[in-house]
């Protein structure tokens, strides 16, 4: 599947705010190498989108098109850093965190990890007897605070969320 990409002006089939060159770029001057081939790069880069679509409720403003439009952005009626922010672009912030997470998928790491259940808290078969490190049960460790956290990916995030989502997004 092709990169479409998303620049505001709410195009049909979008899946990306980034191109494959921006990506390239962004991780080359990080010292990363990455593949050359655009089969390699844009599974990496589709993630990366999805888990920036993720955190839409917490998003400022609302999207432009509710209906007609493939990503949680371009949105209309935000304020980034107190001045209004176009309603046909795309927040600077936003690719950078895209770009970020796609670097992050990149360097082996998943970030939307398939959290369906807890793991077993102890087990017993005769006489030898596991008790496991993470949560859930006796311990009530919920999926968000199983899910990883990625600052470098939030801190570009922030000036878009809602002041009260803000920590939250930290949390979760």
């Amino acid at each position: 599947m092709a990169l479409v990409i998303e620049d505001g002006s709410i195009v049909a089939g979008a899946n990306s705010y980034i191109t494959l060159d921006e990506f390239r770029a962004f991780a080359e001057d990080r010292g990363v190498e990455p593949p050359t081939s655009e089969d390699e790069l844009a599974p990496m880069i589709f993630e990366a989108a999805d888990y920036i679509n993720a955190y839409e409720p917490r998003y400022k403003g609302e999207r432009v098109n509710p209906l007609g439009q493939e990503m949680s952005w371009p949105r209309k009626r935000v304020k980034i850093f107190g001045a209004d922010f176009p309603d046909d672009k795309i927040p600077p912030q936003l690719k950078v965190a895209q770009l970020q997470a796609a670097l992050t998928v990149l360097q082996g790491t998943s970030l939307l990890p398939n959290i369906t259940s807890f793991a077993v808290r102890r087990e017993k078969v005769d006489v030898i007897e596991v008790e496991y490190a993470t949560g859930g049960g006796q311990n009530n460790t919920t999926t968000e605070e199983m899910t990883p956290k990625f600052p470098a990916i939030m801190s570009s995030l922030d000036p878009l969320f809602r002041p009260s989502e803000i920590l939250r997004a930290y949390r979760s």
